[in-house]
């Protein structure tokens, strides 16, 4: 999921050993059973939950990694809980299926801003170590689906975790995260109408802003510029709206010091550096890669190639890319593909997003029946 706010577009766009405390039956239906997981990576303790088909034998798994922000097990976004339909979906055609809470949500513990998307990756290891000492799956098939930052937590893991049996990556980042974010906040602001020029002038303020961050050095210019541009955008709104800006500098100030205060924490400053194109160029699992035609936050224009190169590169002879039509960020049937209209759309996944990542995985793992 993307947050956004007057400086800039964020995307929001999600080893050691891992221990498992608790596993507990909390729910079952006719297609599967659910049970109650808590794990462990050094201090931290997730917890989740497991779907599993209800034949009996060792499973095919497939761990679910959420994208930027605080999500929990269900990605449930304005109400949308995508994780949910995802892992309904797969453990009714016999693939088990983890999903679990992020740091400090629901019954997880730690800090999700204080943490890098590399410490997502070893909880994501966690993950999968915690399923591979289960009777109930076949360690050898166990993979990963990761949706927006997720998928660059998809690389990391395979870095260090190399006997994945697959990849599936939804709307994934393959470039810089600073890069991601200035397309990202080219293509929203053109699509509210904005000129080309105040395009360049987000893109410097923009810049300036991640220069800051890996120099600690700025951010008095930082300041400066996005409070003088936050009053131009103040008195550019009508009255009836501004009538309780009684001091619009006051405001301003006040207002950029706290979107400040929002980026100068580990996890931006390691995502906007952090290139996913080395880890990537090592991947040899079977991969597939989903984009949203009409999404605006990681766009198919920017990040399929790299990825098409960086498996090429690799070796990979397994790689299917789709872009599905008129979908967004969200894999919602779109109109426009602006965050704006996600909380009016149907809360579902496209009719086709489903059917294609059931279709992949059912031609390269066995299933029990």
């Amino acid at each position: 999921m993307i947050k956004l706010n007057h400086l800039h577009t964020l995307l929001f766009i999600a080893c050691f050993m891992a221990t498992l405390i608790n596993s507990q039956a909390i729910a079952q239906n006719k297609a599967h059973t659910e049970e109650e997981v808590i794990f462990k990576n050094a201090e931290i303790t997730l917890s989740g939950t497991l779907t599993l088909p209800k034949t009996k034998g060792k499973h095919p798994a497939i761990v679910l990694i959420t994208g930027s922000g605080p999500q929990n097990r269900d990605s449930d976004i304005l109400g949308f809980k995508i994780f949910k339909q995802i892992a309904d979906e797969l453990t009714a055609k016999g693939i088990a299926v983890l999903r679990y809470d992020d740091r400090g949500v629901g019954k997880s513990t730690g800090k999700i801003m204080q943490s890098t998307t590399e410490d997502f990756a070893e909880d994501v290891v966690a993950a999968i170590q915690l399923l591979e000492k289960r009777k109930d799956i076949n360690p050898q098939q166990i993979g990963v689906l990761g949706h927006s930052e997720g998928g660059i937590v998809s690389h990391l893991v395979y870095a260090k975790h190399p006997g994945l049996a697959f990849m599936v990556l939804m709307a994934g980042p393959t470039v810089a995260g600073k890069e991601v974010i200035l397309e990202q906040s080219d293509a929203m602001l053109k699509a509210q109408g904005k000129s080309d020029e105040e395009c360049k002038a987000q893109r410097k303020r923009s810049l300036m802003m991640f220069k800051a961050l890996e120099t600690g050095k700025g951010w008095d210019e930082v300041t400066k510029a996005n409070v003088a541009y936050l009053l131009e955008e103040i008195k550019k709104l009508p009255k009836e709206k501004t009538a309780h800006i009684t001091k619009p500098k006051v405001y301003a100030e006040y207002v950029i010091k706290q979107q400040l205060k929002g980026v100068k924490n580990p996890w931006y400053k390691f995502f906007i550096s952090y290139d996913p194109r080395p880890n990537m160029e090592k991947i040899i699992c079977p991969v597939l890669a989903i984009f949203g035609e009409k999404d605006l936050q990681v766009l198919t224009s920017q990040n399929r190639e790299p990825l098409e190169k960086a498996l090429k590169k690799a070796g990979n002879k397994d790689v299917t890319i789709k872009v599905l039509k008129n979908a967004n960020h969200l894999f919602q049937k779109a109109n426009t593909g602006s965050p704006s209209e996600y909380a009016k759309l149907p809360k579902e996944l496209l009719p086709e997003f489903l059917p294609a990542v059931s279709n992949w995985l059912l031609k390269r793992v066995t299933v029990i029946k």
